[in-house]
């Protein structure tokens, strides 16, 4: 884990896009050079403390026997109010993904109107239409306490209605893209991870690592793209197109690791 994230932070493209000149824009839960993340990200589902320590004694009993005094047949009420209560704020910890995701979107509509001499590479992240399904379709928020709670993953019309809001948001980041860039920008639309998190959908191995991908390329020549085509040849692709250099593309395969 640590080794990927700083695979990610000292990555090949942004350092690229430096030396090329260009102003980097970090919208992002990753650490770059100079450019540190909008908002502090894990991907853990426990404290780094936890999982330091997760095979020790006191750890396994904790997991293995401690549920019977909070949901079992033996319930402690003061530990049950404890991990209850600890079990709340997590969730609600969540929420913050809400306030996290409009700061990103205000920011990508913004910064094209930022003056400068020099052009502009945007890298943002977005938890959409990743859960918690914070809005309807129409943009209106939802209750955060029923959505951040486990039942509201298997609610399909939230998670359909979520990603109705999801397209419109996208739409209107790349009409606005289009529309207010000094020069005709290109534009790569894309997600980290096939569809994977909505408890009542599909769970079969093979679609966790279906990504989305979209283009706009100012001049129409997609020519350079296939089908099968996985993020890891996004940027060969953009970079050969682009800066006439000659980076081999790579096998598109992925690794299933099940935990």
């Amino acid at each position: 884990y640590n080794q990927s994230r700083l695979s990610i932070e000292y990555a090949t493209v942004p350092a690229t896009f430096n030396k090329l000149g260009y102003s980097f824009y970090n919208l992002s839960v990753f650490d770059f050079p100079g450019k540190p993340s909008i908002r502090r990200e894990s991907f853990l589902t426990m404290p780094e403390r936890n999982v330091l320590l997760y095979n020790t004694f006191w750890e396994r009993v904790k997991k293995d026997l401690l549920w019977n005094v909070i949901t079992g047949n033996y319930v402690v009420k003061s530990i049950q109010d404890k991990a209850r209560k600890a079990a709340d704020e997590l969730r609600m910890g969540e929420v913050q993904k809400r306030n996290y995701n409009n700061r990103i979107i205000d920011s990508v509509l913004r910064v094209p109107g930022i003056k400068g001499n020099t052009p502009k590479f945007i890298y943002a992240h977005v938890y959409l239409p990743h859960p918690p399904f914070f809005y309807d379709r129409n943009g209106k928020e939802n209750d955060p306490a029923y959505v951040v709670t486990e039942g509201s993953l298997k609610n399909r019309e939230l998670f359909l209605s979520y990603l109705e809001y999801t397209n419109k948001v996208v739409l209107n980041i790349v009409d606005s893209l289009q529309h207010n860039s000094a020069k005709p920008p290109v534009i790569i639309l894309q997600s980290d991870h096939g569809f994977r998190d909505f408890t009542g959908g599909p769970a079969a191995h093979e679609v966790y690592f279906t990504n989305f991908s979209a283009f706009y390329f100012p001049d129409k020549d997609y020519g350079r793209l296939y089908d099968t085509m996985s993020n890891v040849n996004t940027f060969p692709v953009l970079f050969n197109k682009y800066f006439n250099t000659h980076i081999p593309l790579q096998p598109d395969t992925s690794v299933f690791l099940a935990y």
